[in-house]
């Protein structure tokens, strides 16, 4: 005898769907029978329904090999037009109990149905699975090899047709219900790493610290100025920086790391510099990024961030950027997380009753409200609340709710989080720490719409430091001081 396999098999006619329903009332009990089998010619007039076999096929015979039947079901498309992802869903399937495999192979194949379609994962129905054995130990043990198994207890569930059987909802109906199945999924695989920068336009960072760590031989701000201009900025620690998204969260969090951070708007530098103007005078140093680029990678966090929000507008940025300018960055951290709490909640509702208020503003508090509308127009406020309630995730996907795991950026802040707790517990009485952000995403999240912040990969070089530009409290510039390194770049252009 020659080694024997398992192969799926997906089956779209007409006569397959009426096949596999007259074989599944025979064999799955479940189903009623009569009560089943006189909706069977209707559903085989429908093209949202497949029908699928799974054959334990023998390498002996013929070219494929000879076929026994090990496993039969029907699968249809539901809708979910609210997440605009629709769904495919197993209305009942037999399997040979003597092969337990088989059921896997079946899943494995639809999921690959699913994926072709660009469906959302696969949904069971546990009491229409004969035996239903194998399936309940995959729910027990989470999933097998890469495939993730859990119970949804409201899966919403919305049919192309009205009135015929439905494992899932007793009978289709074109208005969602609620259905409690269970998910079989492929882990998504999702890139974490940060966008290097191509511009040429100059960087800046702003230092202002003197008579102090790590400048404590410096004792004033010209001896600031020449030292750095000679020696250029050391990063914060020793090691090799990547610029995934998760090492970018991490150094805007006070984690040291072995990169140092630059701005493209010198008002934000000068900020930093003076230590929002508790010092008369300091420096803001203009970096030339093409030099810099020369000995390793620059990272844009702001193209970073948008790029793992995909969903996310340029207008929603640009209202980000709007509310961190009438706010600055705690306050405006503040309000985003106060939208986020009413549209999680709101989102919760909906997942719970199938049922909203129409205005997204009823469920958000109202000071948080009037904030942002006396920033915002409607359109913005709108758009904001949309991507923010479409960020927040389902309790029924396993993630905790209060983590903003929804997105690639939110997934990446999870990673980082507990290296931000532990760093703002160790700054807390650091009179230098910015008190603008803290340990939940949209305090980062508007930090970087106004930090417009780039990182370099390890130190920068003097030769890569144009110019210093002496500012007093306030950021107004005294001041200009080349860098009197020799640098052909810059010779005769200062």
């Amino acid at each position: 005898m020659g080694s024997a396999s398992l192969r799926f098999q997906a089956l779209g006619g007409k006569g397959a769907r009426a096949m596999a329903g007259l074989e599944l009332t025979m064999r799955v009990p479940t189903l009623g029978g009569n009560e089943f089998l006189k909706f069977t010619d209707a559903i085989a007039e429908r093209a949202e329904y497949g029908a699928f076999l799974v054959e334990r096929a023998t390498g002996d015979v013929g070219e494929k090999g000879a076929g026994s039947r090990v496993g039969i079901g029907l699968f249809c498309v539901y809708e979910d037009r609210r997440t605009k992802k629709d769904k495919l869903a197993v209305e009942a399937a037999w399997f040979d109990p003597d092969c337990p495999d088989a059921q896997r192979e079946a899943w494995s194949g639809l999921l690959a149905v699913a994926r072709e379609q660009n469906l959302d994962a696969l949904y069971l129905k546990l009491e229409t699975i004969s035996p239903p054995e194998p399936l309940e130990e995959l729910l027990r043990a989470g999933g097998w090899d890469r495939f993730v198994v859990r119970r949804e207890h409201h899966s919403v569930m919305q049919a192309r047709s009205e009135g015929l059987w439905s494992a899932f909802t007793g009978t289709t109906r074109r208005q969602a219900a609620f259905a409690d199945c269970v998910r079989v999924q492929e882990p998504v695989e999702i890139s974490l790493s940060g966008v290097r920068s191509t511009g040429s336009a100059l960087l800046f960072r702003g230092e202002g610290r003197v008579n102090e760590p790590p400048y404590a031989s410096c004792p004033d701000l010209p001896a600031l100025v020449a030292h750095i201009h000679q020696n250029g900025f050391a990063p914060r620690a020793p090691g090799t920086f990547g610029g995934s998204l998760v090492e970018q969260i991490r150094h805007q969090g006070y984690v040291s790391s072995p990169t140092v951070s630059l701005t493209s708007d010198p008002k934000v530098a000068a900020i930093y510099a003076t230590a929002r103007g508790k010092r008369g005078r300091a420096a803001v140093f203009a970096i030339d990024p093409s030099v810099l680029g020369e000995h390793a990678p620059v990272w844009d966090s702001f193209a970073s961030m948008r790029a793992h929000h995909g969903a996310w507008l340029k207008m929603d940025f640009d209202s980000i950027v709007k509310l961190v300018r009438a706010f600055d960055v705690q306050e405006a951290g503040a309000i985003l997380e106060g939208m986020y709490a009413g549209l999680r909640a709101r989102k919760q509702q909906y997942e719970d009753t199938l049922g909203l208020q129409a205005d997204a503003r009823a469920y958000i508090d109202p000071s948080v409200v009037q904030h942002a509308d006396s920033v915002l127009k409607d359109e913005e406020f709108g758009s904001l609340c949309t991507v923010l309630e479409d960020a927040s995730p389902s309790q029924d996907r396993g993630f905790a709710r209060e983590a903003f795991v929804a997105t690639p950026y939110g997934a990446a802040f999870h990673v980082a989080l507990p290296d931000l707790t532990r760093a703002q517990k160790e700054a807390a009485g650091d009179e230098r720490r910015h008190p603008g952000w803290d340990t939940t995403p949209f305090g980062y999240i508007a930090k970087t719409c106004r930090d417009r912040e780039f990182f370099s990969s390890g130190g920068i070089p003097a030769a890569a430091i144009k110019e210093a530009r002496v500012v007093d409290a306030a950021g107004n510039l005294a001041k200009t001081t080349p860098n009197p390194i020799p640098n052909p770049r810059y010779s005769g252009s200062l």
